[in-house]
């Protein structure tokens, strides 16, 4: 995709760690929640909520540059 490797884009580096650490979880959400296939309405689940989040503050945490009112723990 042309925009992750935008060098001008502002929290691109972030922006594609989040999209990298979500592509990990689809798969733990994918088993944990015993969907048997990605249809439009599993997708959409707020069952995914959790999961999402979880992946976004992830990177958020662990990132080094600041990122809003959130900062990366030392």
């Amino acid at each position: 995709m042309a925009v992750l490797r935008d060098n001008e884009l502002v929290a691109a580096d972030i922006m594609r760690d989040i999209l990298l650490e979500l592509d990990k979880l689809d798969d733990v959400a994918f088993k944990e929640l015993g969907y048997e296939s990605w249809s439009e309405d599993n997708q959409a689940s707020e069952k995914n909520s959790p999961c999402v989040y979880q992946g976004i503050m992830d990177v958020l945490r662990g990132h080094k540059n600041k990122v809003g009112k959130f900062t990366a723990e030392p």
